[in-house]
Order: C-alpha cells, then structure tokens, then sequence
C-alpha cells in the first residue's frame, strides 16, 4: 500500500485495544482495599459480599476479609507516613525493589524483540528476503501470539508465580539457545533445514515467552508489594520496562548489523542468568491474600529455596502495636511460620 493509509491503518488498529479499555472500565467495580482507605466501608463491604459472598451479607469468609483488610491498613497507616527514601531502605523492600526491576529487564531483554520489531533481518540471516513470505511470516507469528496469550492469560494466574516464571525462564533459554544454534549452521551451510528449523523456534519462543512475562507480571507486582507502596512498587516496574525496551530498540539493530547471529549469544548469556535469578530470588507470592502477602518477610535462600515467612503479631505485653513493617524480627513477640 503506497498511500498514507498504509501508516493510518496499523495506527487505527492498536487504538482499538485502549477503546476496549476506556469503554469497559466503567464497569468494574472499585478495589474494596481502596474504598476502605477512603473512609467508604460500607461500599467496600457491599463489594466483597457481591463478589466472595454470593450475596450473603452475613457470610463468614466476607467478614473475616473485611476485618483482615481494615486491620491490614491500619497497621500500614503508620508505615505509610515513612518517606519514601525511609521505606525502601528496608531488607525486605530492597528485595522486592530488586526482584520487580530485574523482572521488568527479563520481559524484555530475553530475545523477545528479535521477533516482534526485528523479524525482517531476522528472516533475512536465514536466507528468506520476499517480503511477501515474510508478511505471511509475521501475520501468523501474530496471530499465534494473540491465541496463546489469551489463553494464558486466563490459566497462569491459577498456579504458583515461582513456579510459572521459572518454567517460562527455562524453556525461553533452552528455545533461544536453540534458535541461536540453527541461525549460526545456516550462516555456516545454508541449509534449508536450518532455516526451517529457525521458522519454528520462533513460533515455539512465543507461549513459552507469553507464559511467565505477559499476564503474570502484574499479578505478581500486586501480590509482592503492599498496598501503601503498590502504585509506586508498578510504577518502578514501568520506569525499568520502559528503559530497557528504549535500550532493546536502539542498540539491537546496531549489534545486529555489525555481529549478526553471534548478537544473538548475548542473549543466550542473558537468559541463562534469568533462569538463575528466578531459582534464587523470586518468591512465592501465590497462595495468600494481599494481607497476609503484607507482612511477609522475603527470604532468598541461595540453595534455590525462595520462600516467604509470615510473620504473625501476639500481644504478649497487654495488646500493644506490632512493630512498624520492615523493623520486626523473629525475637520480637513474634512467631514466624513458613508460608508459600
């Protein structure tokens, strides 16, 4: 299409998603956490009864949530007036820093972008030059994407989070390598099976990418950061999702030019220490509601196991405060519980 609608098109096309979104917001209902913040707790019952209550007004799950959340923010009404500076100096926040800026480099530096912005030298390394396959090519990859995304979408946020990221890290470092291997004997033989065989590996990259790194990361961001510092907490994972997706656009296609497929290892580098990462440090957040996730303590245990240890306030001394989040330990009239 030599006309400007060639442009206008593909414009019109991604506006129709963030439509979808302005058009149907108004009908979800507000975060009862939010609500109860607000001072509007009768709302924010009404909510929760509406939703995990059937309709029951006297049910016993909705009143113990509703109890658990307005006791939840009040403990975090005292933390919530530390600096920000002050809140993320603790152990634990630090942790959580950590693990949601390393996340936000992992969605988009694991070799992802070759096949979404970079397809045509991609094709190109691996002798297919028509653009009209590589139309056809890159339609289907598309499509494929949208399927299994949207299907996972839907089941990821049912099983474990660690679980989930650690399967997804694995099987986009085993694929990729694969990918890399099949580009570097095509640039040796050119062989048509190598290039055959590049074909398909980005066709496998795409579930096993959109597995742990489209629907769960935000998920993960709500369940991994308390409610006082959550915004911020998503927030930092989109300063960092958005520097490293500027730095995956522009260096790329520089790296691309000058190494060809050998660019390629530096994400195969990348992606094996993404499969560490992820063994070592990510929690498991699954499991336990927003309330309970608050006052976990996260423990990265260099042996693999990563694990949260909830820690849970008894008034030994006459119903006095639990101490303010981020300074409590174990000695601390507390009794800490293995969960997750």
């Amino acid at each position: 299409m030599t006309s400007n609608w060639g442009w206008r098109i593909p414009s019109f096309v991604q506006m129709v998603p963030s439509l979808l979104q302005v058009s149907f917001i108004f009908f979800l209902p507000e975060s009862p956490r939010w609500l109860v913040f607000q001072g509007r707790k009768t709302e924010a019952y009404a909510i929760l009864v509406k939703y995990h209550g059937e309709g029951d007004e006297n049910s016993d799950f909705v009143k113990a949530e509703y109890s658990q959340i307005e006791q939840t923010l009040e403990a975090e009404l005292t933390v919530a007036k530390i600096s920000q500076k002050d809140v993320f100096s603790t152990p634990v926040m630090r942790k959580r820093v950590i693990v949601t800026a390393f996340l936000a480099l992992f969605t988009q530096w694991c070799g992802n972008g070759l096949a979404s912005q970079y397809l045509s030298p991609v094709l190109d390394s691996i002798g297919v030059h028509d653009n009209r396959m590589k139309h056809i090519i890159n339609l289907s990859r598309v499509s494929w994407s949208f399927v299994n995304g949207t299907i996972f979408s839907f089941l990821v946020p049912r099983y474990p989070r660690r679980s989930t990221f650690l399967v997804c890290a694995i099987s986009v470092f085993v694929l990729f390598t694969a990918w890399t291997i099949a580009t570097a004997e095509y640039s040796f033989s050119q062989s048509k099976i190598s290039a055959r065989v590049v074909i398909a590996l980005i066709f496998l990259y795409s579930p096993a990418y959109n597995l742990g790194f489209v629907a769960l990361p935000y998920a993960f961001l709500v369940e991994l950061f308390p409610f006082h510092v959550r915004a911020r907490g998503i927030a930092f994972y989109q300063w960092w999702l958005r520097g490293a997706g500027f730095f995956d656009q522009f260096v790329a296609p520089i790296g691309i030019d000058a190494a060809g497929w050998r660019w390629y290892i530096i994400y195969c580098v990348w992606d094996a220490f993404q499969v560490v990462f992820v063994y070592l440090m990510f929690p498991e957040t699954s499991g336990h509601t927003l309330e309970e996730l608050t006052f976990c303590e996260c423990i990265c245990a260099f042996r693999g196991i990563s694990r949260f240890i909830w820690i849970v306030y008894e008034s030994e001394q006459g119903g006095n405060d639990p101490p303010a989040y981020g300074t409590m330990e174990a000695g601390h009239s507390t009794r800490p519980q293995r969960c997750g």
